[in-house]
């Protein structure tokens, strides 16, 4: 089971290096599992909580792929 992952970025593509991470989606075919981490946050040095690095959870337990 996946139980958190991290997203950033080093803020080194200069001006309008912003990123807004609507969320994550993390699939495993092989193991017919899918989870979904939702985000919905700036990772900026400028914007939102000026980090640029956020742990990010799921919004459920993993659900299986069709």
């Amino acid at each position: 089971m996946i139980t958190c992952c991290s997203v950033g970025h080093d803020d080194s593509g200069g001006p309008g290096g912003a990123w807004f991470l609507e969320s994550v989606d993390i699939e495993l075919p092989l193991l017919h599992r899918k989870w979904n981490f939702p985000h919905s946050r700036w990772i900026s040095k400028d914007d939102g909580d000026r980090k640029l690095e956020h742990v990010l959870y799921p919004d459920s337990v993993d659900t299986q792929l069709p």
